[in-house]
């Protein structure tokens, strides 16, 4: 700011409204440049500060934090106008050997060599970043998975190519690449850095010095495979899979009583619900291990830490072999089935296991008396093993309606003599051929 005079509330004034500077008329040229000067040496500092706030001092891209906030932004922008969005996760191929064999400094040359070769196969549009260690991680946009697929096929050869120069030798390293694209159920970019990696993973568990696509890993079986023409999971809904959704929390419930009633009942996690019963999110474990070490905490509605982000829903009439390829390709530990937008059930790995152990006890020969027997037998067969289940429920019905005592204990000990109950059932199914109705 320039003025022929001013007073000090004046200067004030003007320095408050976002003048950098005042200097007074008439100006001398000495004092403008001096003060020129000092301008650039405080906008290099500022520069100076931004670059080590944003890049890695390593390998001169982009770290961490500031590759995510840029990778918020390409995600809204896919989202906004439909664009292709897709990631690529990259690990230096037994790199600690590099350090190892040659020392820190030649592990830090090739780091500093790669990223300057990512560089060059990138561009202008795409993000690159140092991950972490020796992974890189590259934002390839307006790019499907197969368009991905190929520039990582091509870059990894460069890699492979590449010579790099250390102390009057050269170096070489080969890398492994996961890729994965933004599709309907990729929730966030941390979901979709997931897969990259789940695929980067398998990369590295196969050989190394390869390039695998997430699509490739649904390896599951499918309907229309002839080998898969008896597959288990067939004809089966996810309403017959779950594992119903026993305790559904409110999501103004307090801490202290989600976290009381998931201890009771052996859960690890459950969907929350609003007050019409649509769901939310989910609270796990991990949640409430991150919220309980404040004891100001207990008493706050679940609301406030339930799970929004990642929460996959079905409807409850989704095929079951669906549900099985998702969470054998997702990064999700679960999923929660629906009827309409209401919680009805959760479906995990493990009660995905459950279900086909049950399944394969039902296929077993078992003893030839058995399988001998005809099925209007079997049918009376199974009527007099539910009977006494059917008859424990009663009892257990009757006993919570007039005990006063904790119901948690008694009901965790009920269910497990049904599983036993239940076993039985199963027995009486050995061998025979069966489709679950729709």
């Amino acid at each position: 700011m320039a003025r022929s005079s001013a007073s000090s509330d004046e200067m004030v004034e003007g320095l408050d409204a976002g003048a950098d500077d005042f200097i007074s008329k008439p100006i001398n040229p000495a004092v403008l440049l001096a003060r020129l000067k000092a301008g650039s040496r405080s906008i290099a500092v500022n520069r100076r500060l931004r670059d080590i706030a944003r890049l890695d001092p390593l390998a001169g891209s982009m770290n961490r934090r500031s590759f995510h906030e840029r990778f918020s932004m390409e995600w809204d922008r896919a989202s906004r106008y439909g664009r292709a969005l897709s990631c690529a996760m990259i690990d230096l191929d037994f790199f600690k050997r590099i350090n190892d064999t040659h020392g820190h400094a030649a592990g830090d040359a090739v780091l500093q060599g790669i990223a300057r070769l990512l560089e060059t196969c990138c561009r202008a549009s795409d993000v690159l970043a140092r991950y972490g260690g020796e992974e890189y991680c590259v934002l390839v946009t307006e790019t499907d998975e197969p368009g991905a697929t190929a520039w990582a096929e091509r870059t990894r050869l460069a890699i492979t190519e590449a010579r790099i120069p250390f102390a009057e030798q050269t170096l070489s390293v080969t890398a492994s690449f996961g890729v994965a694209a933004r599709l309907s159920d990729v929730a966030n970019p941390e979901a979709l850095v997931a897969l990259a990696d789940q695929a980067l993973s398998v990369a590295k568990e196969t050989g190394r010095n390869r390039v695998v696509a997430f699509s490739a890993l649904d390896d599951g079986p499918h309907p229309s495979n002839p080998s898969a023409t008896h597959a288990p999971l067939g004809n089966v809904l996810a309403r017959d899979v779950m594992a119903p959704a026993v305790y559904c929390p409110s999501h103004r419930d307090s801490i202290r009583c989600v976290a009381d009633l998931l201890l009771q009942l052996r859960l690890n996690a459950a969907p929350v619900a609003n007050d019409d019963g649509h769901l939310l999110g989910v609270i796990t474990e991990n949640d409430l291990l991150a919220v309980i070490t404040s004891a100001s905490r207990l008493n706050a509605p679940v609301g406030q830490f339930m799970r929004t982000t990642n929460v996959v829903q079905y409807d409850e009439r989704t095929p079951a072999m669906e549900i099985l390829r998702f969470l054998s390709r997702a990064s999700v530990p679960r999923i929660v089935v629906v009827k309409g937008s209401h919680p009805t059930g959760v479906i995990s790995r493990a009660t995905l296991l459950r279900w086909l152990r049950n399944w394969l006890e039902t296929q077993q020969s078992g003893e030839e008396s058995v399988s001998e027997t005809p099925t209007s037998s079997r049918r009376l067969g199974m009527m007099q093993a539910a009977n006494p289940a059917i008859e424990r429920l009663q009892a257990f019905c009757g006993n919570l309606a007039v005990s006063d005592t904790e119901f948690a204990p008694c009901a965790i000990a009920e269910a497990t003599r049904l599983e036993g109950l239940a076993h039985d059932i199963l027995t009486q199914c050995q061998g025979l051929d069966w489709v679950v109705a729709g």
